[in-house]
């Protein structure tokens, strides 16, 4: 068969979604990675082997960097690691924070930047960290696609509107074009890696607003923006829809005789699920190499 019809014949079906025997939120999307099709997997991520493998490639690619190989990945109530995979392989992964009593990981280095936006009205602050992609990879879709997932389990399961990260300064340029973030405060030192660092800020809402403009535009006006490459509105739709089922699912008491679950009941306590699920739980790079049951239903009603 030429390589253009297997092409169109493999990407016939871009995307599927599925819940694992262990109720992984997990999104599949086809892209093309070194002129094959790959399934590029995206995952929220608890514990186990998965965790394991984002922590070796995190502490692989920082030690690449000199920042030191022994790094751990911060887990608990109040953090969420995730990952992308390709042939079963991590070859990516980002960890997201929300604030809380026992603060963010920047605050050992910006405390008094991040305090000062704590005190303004009504901001409710989280973090990315521990991002890290492998050497193979080389793919906007791929890390459009992981930041992008982040973005709708984020906003599905909290209400944060800024979105701080701590980079080396020698990326601010890639995050402040490709993504719209804004420099806060001078450069400091991050002691953990012994390295210049930058703190940067995002408004919640306008990476909602540049998804809505940019995300799967046929023909972009501009390759400086990595939301061009963000999945499509329907996608984002599924995901996130699949984000609420899986969340149903694991609400859900079954009694000693596997009684099947009230679904009505369920379709009720939708909106209240939505808002009262406990969060779970940077390094910058614009060249990635630089980087250290499907819910069928849900899905047809909210297309």
């Amino acid at each position: 068969m030429a390589y253009s019809a297997r092409l169109e014949e493999d990407l016939i079906n871009t995307e599927y979604h599925t819940f694992s025997q262990y109720d992984e939120f997990m999104f599949v999307r086809k892209l093309i990675l070194d002129r094959d099709v790959k399934d590029v997997k995206f995952r929220a991520i608890e514990d186990g082997e998965q965790l394991c493998a984002a922590r070796d490639l995190l502490n692989d690619r920082y030690g690449w960097r000199g920042y030191g190989s022994a790094h751990n990945i911060p887990s608990g109530a109040h953090h969420t690691t995730f990952t992308a995979e390709v042939d079963q392989n991590v070859v990516g992964t980002i960890t997201l924070a929300i604030d809380s009593e026992f603060g963010l990981a920047l605050d050992s280095t910006f405390g008094d930047e991040v305090n000062e936006i704590r005190d303004e009205g009504g901001a409710r602050i989280c973090e990315l960290t521990r991002l890290a992609f492998h050497s193979c990879v080389r793919s906007k879709e791929v890390l459009a696609g992981l930041f992008h997932f982040v973005f709708i389990y984020g906003t599905t399961i909290s209400d944060c509107t800024d979105l701080l990260i701590e980079i080396n300064p020698r990326h601010a340029c890639f995050y402040e074009t490709m993504l719209g973030f804004e420099r806060v405060g001078p450069l400091k030192t991050n002691g953990s890696v012994a390295a210049p660092s930058q703190l940067m800020r995002l408004k919640v809402d306008a990476i909602r607003k540049n998804i809505s403009e940019l995300a799967g535009s046929a023909n972009p006006t501009s390759k400086r923006s990595l939301y061009y490459n963000f999945f499509p509105h329907l996608q984002e739709t599924q995901i996130r829809c699949l984000l609420m089922s899986n969340a149903m699912m694991r609400s859900i008491r079954y009694d000693s005789r596997h009684r099947a679950p009230n679904y009505s009941q369920i379709e009720d306590e939708t909106p209240a699920l939505t808002h009262s699920l406990t969060p779970l739980g940077s390094a910058g790079l614009p060249d990635p190499r630089d980087m250290g049951v499907t819910a069928n239903a849900a899905v047809r009603r909210a297309a």
